[in-house]
């Protein structure tokens, strides 16, 4: 018994000294962790804050979507009614997206949304695309005797437009001939030439029916640089002929004109040459007694801005440049001021939410107004941008507000005109700020319609030819007559 025994204890001892062995040295052998796997990315949901155009006319043509948003990838896609279309990705805010004319070939209301792809990722909340009937169109009208820009074009009270001055296109030499469009044949004909040839002059609608000229530019001499004028003239419609009246008490260009419910003029700001002295001072006309007189001045120097009559008689003055310049060029503003007939003083009211100047200001159906465009101008810098937005005054709150809808392009020198549906036609203009060799292939053919109601922008089509510093005009058939600033005489009708 007692020998089997230590022959079976003795059979282990192997093993329990193996064991001893192995737990001395921190126990058996474990395994290697598995390795961690590299977490993949999540991509974010897109968000769309602002397409533009936010509509189109049925039956157009093809045209470029610009989406605005968040979380964008470069592998987003922007969808239009769940459809994808060719994206090109511009940054983690912006995309654009070719939309074929055959997605708005018939009246619908389209949806556009951004797609981004797994992992995470997700669709947008979409936003409305309206497509709406045809509007209107560009036809060319007869031809003006000359190419003119920076002129006036006047509706008289018997329907048709007195144009007169402008530049031509061999700078700076003014356009000495005035003619009249008649309506009736879409013709021009010549009439009476102004005393004074000059261009970036005003033209005032008097009640009597004639026409107030006021500023502008003008050579003193052969071989002499442009200057500003003080002289002012009178254009009589029954005798087709311009007659001088008193002159301004400063010489100025750039500046505006605005027909005051008591029936005289307010003049206001402007530059005195082409460099940067550029005036704070306002006048009247007194069409009773033909002369001139200071009112109060503008709370800061402004050339190249706005002012528009509002419904309750005041005037609303705001944008353009000139409060800070130096020879390379002035500060854009984004103040704005009202004009008080009653006390003849000026008040500041609420700001833009962007400088801008060479822009345009509509006077709305509902009282507002509407600014739009704009070029930006910088101290020591000049010109270093353009605008696609655009901005509504409320004269109720003294305050500007913008909408999320943008014009579907930067532009300014263009035109705005209140149409009588309610919309307002923008068109030409130019998006460069170069010198103008260069820019002349960036003035623009292309139109648009706002709709405040909507409020939306709807591409409608192009003009003729593309115009800068050209004048529009509501006629009394609620057709629109386009004058001047192209490479030609030529004149255009949206209709």
């Amino acid at each position: 018994m007692e020998k089997r025994f230590t022959e079976k204890v003795s059979d282990r001892l192997p093993l329990l000294s193996l064991a001893m062995f192995l737990t001395a040295c921190g126990g058996a052998p474990t395994p290697a962790p598995a390795p961690t796997p590299v977490p993949i990315p999540s991509n974010p949901v897109p968000a769309i804050t602002s397409i533009s155009p936010t509509g189109a006319t049925a039956g157009g043509a093809t045209f470029t979507l610009t989406v605005s948003g968040t979380g964008f990838i470069s592998t987003s896609v922007v969808r239009w009614n769940g459809n994808d279309r060719p994206t090109a990705f511009q940054d983690s805010t912006h995309m654009t997206a070719q939309i074929p004319a055959s997605d708005i070939a018939t009246v619908a209301a389209a949806s556009v949304a951004v797609f981004n792809p797994v992992p995470g990722g997700g669709t947008s909340s979409a936003i409305p695309f309206a497509i709406i009937a045809t509007v209107g169109g560009f036809n060319p009208a007869g031809s003006m005797s000359v190419p003119r820009r920076n002129h006036t074009a006047t509706l008289l009270p018997n329907g048709e437009v007195l144009v007169a001055g402008g530049v031509s296109l061999v700078c700076c030499d003014p356009v000495p001939v005035s003619e009249i469009f008649d309506p009736k044949t879409n013709q021009f004909r010549n009439t009476g030439s102004m005393s004074a040839p000059r261009y970036a002059h005003t033209a005032t609608l008097l009640p009597d029916g004639r026409v107030l000229l006021a500023g502008g530019l003008a050579p003193p001499g052969p071989n002499l640089a442009v200057q500003a004028l003080s002289s002012a003239e009178l254009y009589d419609p029954a005798t087709g002929t311009f007659t001088p009246t008193g002159s301004m008490v400063d010489a100025r260009s750039a500046h505006t004109g605005t027909l005051l419910p008591n029936g005289k003029v307010l003049v206001t700001g402007g530059r005195q040459n082409e460099s940067f002295n550029v005036l704070q001072r306002a006048e009247i006309y007194d069409p009773a007694t033909g002369g001139f007189t200071l009112t109060g001045n503008m709370t800061e120097r402004r050339a190249s801005h706005t002012a528009v009559l509002l419904k309750d008689g005041r005037v609303l003055v705001g944008g353009g440049f000139g409060d800070r310049c130096d020879p390379d060029g002035c500060d854009s503003s984004a103040s704005a001021e009202i004009f008080d007939p009653a006390s003849g003083t000026f008040t500041s009211t609420g700001s833009m939410a962007n400088a801008r100047d060479s822009h345009s200001a509509t006077l709305l159906s509902d009282g507002r107004v509407l600014a739009a465009g704009g070029e930006v101008q910088a101290l020591g810098l000049g010109a270093v941008g353009s605008h696609a937005s655009v901005e509504a005054f409320d004269p109720a709150t003294g305050i500007f507000s913008s909408p999320a809808a943008r014009m579907t392009t930067s532009r300014f020198a263009h035109i705005a005109i209140l149409l009588p549906n309610g919309q307002v036609l923008l068109a030409g203009g130019t998006n460069c700020f170069s010198d103008m060799a260069d820019c002349h292939a960036s003035i623009l053919s292309s139109a648009e319609l706002f709709d405040p109601a909507s409020p939306t922008f709807f591409v409608t089509g192009n003009m003729v030819k593309k115009r800068s510093g050209h004048q529009a005009t509501l006629l009394l058939d609620g057709r629109v007559l386009i004058t001047g600033g192209s490479d030609d005489n030529s004149a255009e009708l949206y209709e």
